[in-house]
């Protein structure tokens, strides 16, 4: 529903009461702002508030069959009317009936003879924070839908290692869903190489950490993750922290494929009779094979960062006797790219 325009819908108000002429009366001081539907009787509208499914219910104790805390009690007990703000109706002295009104479950209390601008303001009060709680539910609602689209597993923990809450709507980490995880510790969450760091670290009262972590799976394949720590502190003890963890298995995985290419290219490179260099885009050495090494008089583990016109420079005298070739260097150079120079000596 987020960023999505919201349909306004007219609230709903339910009236029950025995007397016929007060139906009419509060139906139309009410029905400027809200749509109103009646009942006589306390079976009847528990029927009508299940079909209804009323915002706030206007409720007289003194019904026939079974009065109105029956009724209370009934709806709070229905998934489909729990919700409802009940505001109980009576001519009964206020002291005799407004404690229990409130301990099973009443939002509100009105005394007869009902005035009308006190009723009205009574129950727009109890629509505004139905329509507030909601627009509550909604961006909780909301939230959840986007933060369980990060490819990030964030979790909130006591300062006793308690779940507080987590985003694994999907369970893509270690298959626990946020209900199960919410309350429990997090040895019973985390797998064991995982847990035991975060202990430590938290332990350490660091403000924010972060660092790596390798853990293997049920068919004995490694996990890397990448875990971030931030703490919240009172008086320098820490009262909870918040911890994201992002799967960096793949990128692993990636770096070891460039370290392996590399060192492939690296012995295709030394098998060629041409002196290859490469170089950034500023002109600095970041790879030479034997040949260039041998060209050069520069051992590549010292010549690797310096810049490509001096390692070239050294042998000047000799280079352009032999290798006249050499003199188109620095024109490439000078081209904001990486770049491959290949010589044949």
């Amino acid at each position: 529903m987020l960023f999505i325009e919201k349909v306004t819908i007219r609230p709903r108000v339910l009236i029950v009461d025995d007397n016929p002429t007060s139906l009419i009366v509060l139906s139309d001081a009410l029905s400027a702002f809200a749509d109103i539907t009646t009942s006589l009787a306390g079976e009847d509208a528990i029927k009508k508030a299940i079909n209804y499914r009323p915002d706030v219910i206007l409720l007289d104790i003194e019904l026939p069959g079974i009065d109105g805390f029956a009724v209370c009690n009934t709806l709070k007990c229905l998934p489909e009317t729990r919700s409802a703000a009940i505001i109980f109706i009576t001519s009964h002295p206020k002291e005799l009936f407004e404690s229990k009104a409130f301990e099973i479950g009443g939002a509100d209390f009105i005394q007869k003879p009902l005035d009308l601008n006190i009723c009205k303001l009574r129950v727009k009060n109890q629509l505004k924070l139905k329509h507030q709680q909601k627009q509550l539910i909604n961006a909780e609602n909301d939230i959840q839908s986007l933060v369980s689209q990060i490819p990030i597993h964030i979790t909130y923990w006591t300062s006793d290692f308690i779940n507080l809450y987590s985003n694994n709507y999907k369970s893509e980490f270690f298959t626990i869903s946020p209900h199960e995880s919410v309350g429990r510790y997090i040895e019973d969450t985390f797998p064991t190489e995982l847990y035991l760091e975060v202990i430590r670290v938290v332990n350490e009262r660091v403000d924010e950490s972060d660092f790596e972590v390798k853990i293997f799976d049920e068919n004995e394949e490694a996990k890397f993750f990448k875990v971030h720590i931030k703490t919240a502190k009172s008086s320098h003890i820490v009262q909870s922290f918040l911890l994201l963890l992002t799967d960096i298995t793949d990128l692993k995985d990636a770096e070891k494929t460039i370290i392996k290419d590399t060192e492939k290219l690296g012995k295709v490179l030394s098998s060629l009779c041409n002196a290859v260099f490469e170089t950034d885009n500023k002109g600095i050495l970041k790879l030479m094979n034997e040949t260039a090494e041998k060209m050069t008089g520069y051992k590549s583990e010292r010549a690797i960062g310096m810049h490509i016109n001096e390692v070239l420079s050294t042998n000047d005298a000799q280079l352009s006797n032999s290798s006249p070739s050499l003199g188109f260097c620095k024109p490439h150079i000078k081209e904001d790219r990486t770049k491959v120079l290949s010589y044949n000596l």
